[in-house]
């Protein structure tokens, strides 16, 4: 008997280490895994992996702007960034839309996280937040920025400063200056987002 309660025990054991790796959870895996780089493509981020060259970015990119039309539940319903930047006008504004919510998308908030303002060459069209985490689509609008915002609210800000839209993601060169632009607004968001308190629990 004693020899039976081991086997029973030993096939609980290898039951258990067998789980993680199921098919189940490899695809899912393999899924996340291909959206994340076909938004990084979409973005004009090499992806330096073996695999096909995605045909079509502006699939993700549709999907990307559906995603932005529901908030998400985790998200922290107020703003965080500010966002410079000119008023689209024509049929220039559809392809603002689309470039706003890659950039959404790529720092990981949704709108309800953002605040836009806009401004013409000579001031904002309102009265800057009290935001510490900026990004200035325009380097003009940047000195207009700097001088509504107070020295004291400059030196406590993360200020970055990337080409206009739609310049912005129009070749390489731009996407990829760009990107390098967000980096330090990702990272102060999720120093932001690692410093807030945590949401009570839903029973």
């Amino acid at each position: 008997m004693p020899v039976c309660r081991r086997s029973v025990r030993q096939s609980m054991r290898s039951s258990n280490v067998s789980r993680p790796t199921s098919p189940r959870s490899r695809s899912i895996a393999m899924l996340v895994e291909t959206q994340r780089q076909q938004f990084l493509e979409a973005m004009g981020v090499d992806v330096y992996v073996l695999r096909s060259r995605i045909e079509s970015p502006i699939t993700s990119i549709d999907a990307i702007i559906d995603a932005e039309k529901t908030p998400a539940s985790v998200a922290m319903q107020q703003p965080r960034l500010a966002i410079v930047c000119e008023r689209a006008d024509g049929n220039s504004h559809e392809v603002f839309e689309r470039q706003a919510a890659l950039i959404l998308r790529a720092l990981g908030v949704d709108a309800t996280q953002i605040e836009w303002l806009f401004a013409d060459a000579k001031q904002l069209e309102q009265t800057p937040p009290a935001l510490n985490i900026w990004l200035v689509l325009g380097e003009h609008l940047a000195r207009v920025l700097g001088q509504q915002l107070s020295t004291q609210q400059q030196n406590a800000s993360v200020i970055a400063v990337a080409l206009s839209l739609p310049n912005a993601l129009r070749g390489a060169a731009n996407k990829s200056a760009f990107w390098q632009a967000l980096k330090p607004i990702a990272r102060a968001l999720r120093k932001l987002a690692a410093s807030a308190p945590a949401s009570p629990a839903q029973h």
